[in-house]
């Protein structure tokens, strides 16, 4: 699900609004820049866990919400080793007691066939993780190139295994026009404050 539109940048929220999630979910942040030279997709390796409380006031019960952070070195960009595709993750960092690479790398060796490009990874990747981790909250964006004519045609793509997953290609409008911006996803308020849309280059 998209929101948060800006005039060349989107922001992936979660349909359950902008907090962490589940009770103890550890959340992560991706973005990706998509110009005409290139794309470069970006995480940060810090890993943000969140608890809520209810709690009673004059007779009124709200929720509190702890943030702590869960570790500073979680990596999140995956390079496919036999494709030049590459995946960053956000949302749930950790499914299972393991980091999400280490299930990206099991669904290379897996669920990926020779033949396959940067447009058929994305429902591989989806069909994939819901068989083996449904109803978990991750979100993947898949990035990479496809000989189309003389000229590398780019390719992003975003979906997430509970509320987006039908893979969605976001650099191209409805008549398929190549377009340029910026894309982030998980937990993005800090870069949704940094993100000023008159201030992004007209590409």
């Amino acid at each position: 699900m998209f929101c948060g539109q800006f005039r060349h940048g989107r922001s992936i929220e979660r349909a359950y609004g902008n907090g962490c999630g589940a009770e103890g979910a550890l959340r992560s942040t991706v973005v990706t820049v998509y110009v005409p030279s290139g794309i470069v997709v970006a995480a940060d390796s810090r890993v943000v866990g969140a608890r809520t409380q209810q709690r009673q006031v004059e007779g009124q019960t709200g929720s509190i919400e702890h943030r702590f952070m869960a570790t500073d070195h979680a990596y999140r960009i995956t390079e496919l080793q036999d494709l030049p595709v590459g995946i960053g993750t956000y949302d749930m960092a950790v499914l299972w007691n393991e980091p999400v690479g280490v299930h990206i790398r099991r669904f290379e060796e897996a669920g990926l066939a020779p033949g396959d490009d940067v447009a058929s990874v994305p429902p591989k990747l989806v069909s994939y993780f819901l068989q083996r981790r449904p109803g978990q909250p991750v979100g993947f964006l898949v990035t990479g190139h496809r000989h189309e004519g003389k000229l590398p045609a780019p390719y992003v793509y975003a979906c997430q295994i509970v509320h987006q997953t039908e893979p969605q290609r976001v650099n191209v409008d409805q008549q398929g026009n190549i377009q340029y911006g910026v894309l982030r996803g998980g937990d993005t308020q800090v870069i949704n404050r940094l993100i000023v849309a008159d201030a992004l280059a007209p590409f």
